[in-house]
C-alpha cells in the first residue's frame, strides 16, 4: 500500500511541475504582436554598468500553421517575434518614458527583418535554413550599428532619428495575411472515381437499355493538356431479342459492359474555382451477355460483342478544396498543390456493335477527382 500511495504522490508531483514549468515558460513569452513595450516587461536589476540602461533579448520563432482563404488551405510555416522577458532587464533609475524607446526600437527593427525573413520564406521555402541565417545576422548588424549610434540609448538624436525611420518602414511593410506566391511545376497527376450513364440511340438504343456504370481512371498532366485512362464498368437490360455470334440474347437478359478508353482534355478555362476544356477519345467497347449457370458450362458459346468507339465532349470541374502545402529546407522541393474537385463529363460516342447494331450513345459522369502538382 505504501508503495501505490508513493507512487500516487509523485506522478502528482510531476505532473504540478510540468503545469508550472509550461505555465512559467508561457508568461515569460512577449510577441511583438501584443503592442508597445512596458517597464512591466522587464526585469528589475541594479548589479548592471551606469552606461547601460536596458537589454532586450529576442528570437525569431517559427510555427506550423493553416490558413483557410476561400477554398484553398495552406499549409505552411508563420514567424513571430518574440521577448523573453527573463533575460531582459532594466536598471531601476532608468525606468522613463525615454529610455524605453531604445528596447522598443530594437524590437522594431527586429520586427522589419522578421517580415523580410516570411516574405521571403514564403516564396522559396527550399531556402529556409539559408534565409533564417542569412535575415538573423542581418538584423544583428543593423541593431548592432543602432546601438552605436544611439550610443546605447543616451543620444536623444539619434533615437528620434530612428523611431520615425523605423516606424515608417513598418508602416510600409505591414504584416498582410496574403496567400504565399507559388507556381506548379508542368508535369501533374490525378486519380478518379464516379459514376457514369450511357443511353445509347439508333439501332444500339433498340437493343440495349441504358448502361448504369462505375468509372476508374488517372491522369497525367503537361501544362493545360491532361492524357486520361478511364475504365468504365457496369451494365443493364437487353430490350429486344437479337442473335449475333450464332447466340441470341433474349429479351430482358442482363448484359455487362466494360469500357477502356484513352481521353485527351485541353483546358480552356483555368481558376480558383472552375477547370473547363474540350476532350476527345477514342476505347475498347465489350458487351457480354450475362450467362445462366447451363451456358457457363459451355466454352463454345461466344456471347460477347464489341467495338473500338470515338467520343468528344466537354469536361467541367469544380474545384470544392485545394492545398497548397509548403516544405521547408529541402533543395529540392517547395512543396505541392492539390485540387479535390467534382467532374462533370458529357459527351457522344459512336458505338458500332457490328455493322448491324450501328449507334450513337450520350454520356453523362460524374467523377470526384484528386489533382496534385509539385511546386517549382
Amino acid at each position: 500500500m505504501k508503495y501505490y500511495y508513493f507512487t500516487f504522490i509523485t506522478a502528482v508531483f510531476l505532473a504540478f511541475a510540468a503545469d508550472s514549468t509550461a505555465q512559467d515558460y508561457r508568461s515569460s513569452i512577449r510577441s511583438w504582436n501584443e503592442g508597445r513595450l512596458t517597464w512591466d516587461d522587464f526585469r528589475q536589476e541594479s548589479f548592471h554598468a551606469d552606461s547601460i540602461a536596458s537589454a532586450i533579448y529576442w528570437s525569431f520563432e517559427t510555427f506550423p500553421v493553416k490558413k483557410r482563404y476561400g477554398n484553398l488551405t495552406v499549409s505552411k510555416l508563420e514567424s513571430h517575434l518574440l521577448m523573453d522577458k527573463t533575460l531582459s532587464w532594466v536598471r531601476p533609475d532608468c525606468m522613463t518614458g525615454h529610455y524605453l524607446k531604445y528596447p522598443q526600437i530594437i524590437f522594431d527593427i527586429a520586427e522589419l527583418y522578421r517580415r523580410k525573413f516570411q516574405s521571403e520564406i514564403d516564396r522559396t521555402p527550399n531556402l529556409y535554413r539559408q534565409l533564417f541565417s542569412f535575415y538573423d545576422n542581418a538584423c544583428d548588424k543593423s541593431i548592432e550599428e543602432f546601438k552605436f549610434l544611439s550610443d546605447s540609448g543616451d543620444n536623444t538624436e539619434q533615437i528620434s532619428i530612428y523611431e520615425r525611420k523605423i516606424n515608417k518602414e513598418l508602416e510600409n511593410s505591414a504584416a498582410a495575411d496574403n496567400i504565399p506566391k507559388f507556381s506548379c511545376r508542368d508535369f501533374g497527376a490525378s486519380f478518379n472515381a464516379g459514376v457514369n450513364c450511357e443511353v445509347f440511340y439508333g439501332n444500339a438504343g433498340k437493343l440495349f437499355s441504358p448502361a448504369t456504370l462505375f468509372n476508374l481512371g488517372t491522369s497525367l498532366s503537361y501544362k493545360e493538356s491532361f492524357f486520361d485512362v478511364e475504365m468504365l464498368m457496369g451494365g443493364g437490360k437487353v430490350r429486344n431479342t437479337f442473335t449475333a455470334n450464332d447466340y441470341t440474347w433474349d429479351k430482358g437478359d442482363g448484359y455487362s459492359h466494360l469500357n477502356i478508353s484513352l481521353q485527351y482534355t485541353y483546358a480552356l478555362f483555368d481558376n480558383d474555382n472552375w477547370k473547363i476544356g474540350p476532350f476527345i477519345g477514342i476505347g475498347g467497347l465489350v458487351h457480354s451477355c450475362n450467362k445462366t449457370e447451363e451456358e457457363r458450362e459451355d466454352e463454345n458459346i461466344d456471347n460477347t460483342i464489341g467495338q473500338y468507339n470515338a467520343m468528344a465532349g466537354v469536361n467541367i470541374s469544380w474545384k470544392i478544396r485545394r492545398r497548397l502545402s509548403l516544405v521547408y529546407g529541402f533543395p529540392d522541393s517547395k512543396g505541392n498543390y492539390m485540387e479535390n474537385m467534382l467532374r462533370f463529363k458529357i459527351y457522344a460516342a459512336r458505338s458500332q456493335f457490328c455493322p448491324d447494331f450501328a449507334g450513337y450513345s450520350i454520356n453523362f459522369s460524374l467523377t470526384f477527382s484528386v489533382f496534385a502538382r509539385l511546386l517549382k
